[in-house]
């Protein structure tokens, strides 16, 4: 499957529509178009953030994986509670940004994925030995 049409499912499997995908990304609309189209290609900035927006990999995007999904449903669902406690015990402003939750959410999957990768060097090394 091409980069474009990657997008485009996403973008539908995600229940977005291209002017929704632009607001999130800064760009116009004619711009998602043109991604999807296969026109034009975004920069390494908005291919992050697709990624991030689409809860996929740069891989999945750019076809070099077949694997969508960087977390599950379970993942996500824990770092939304982690951010509404964090918030209602005083760890993180109400007033916070989205900008500032955002960066939050980030560092929460990230750490999750640290985890992953430590799982699977832990468990590499035990069926090595």
């Amino acid at each position: 499957m091409s980069f474009g049409n990657r997008l485009k499912d996403l973008r539908i499997q995600n229940k977005l529509t291209q002017k929704e995908v632009s607001e999130k990304l800064v760009v116009s609309r004619a711009t998602i178009g043109k991604y999807e189209t296969e026109q034009a290609y975004p920069d390494f900035e908005k291919l992050v953030a697709l990624a991030n927006l689409y809860n996929c990999s740069i891989d999945y995007l750019l076809g070099l994986s077949n694997i969508a999904r960087r977390f599950s449903a379970q993942e996500l669902e824990l770092t939304d509670k982690v951010i509404s406690l964090s918030v209602e015990e005083g760890l993180i402003s109400a007033a916070a940004s989205n900008e500032e939750l955002q960066k939050l959410y980030e560092e929460i999957k990230t750490a999750y994925m640290a985890i992953k990768l430590l799982k699977r060097v832990s468990s590499n090394q035990t069926s090595k030995k």
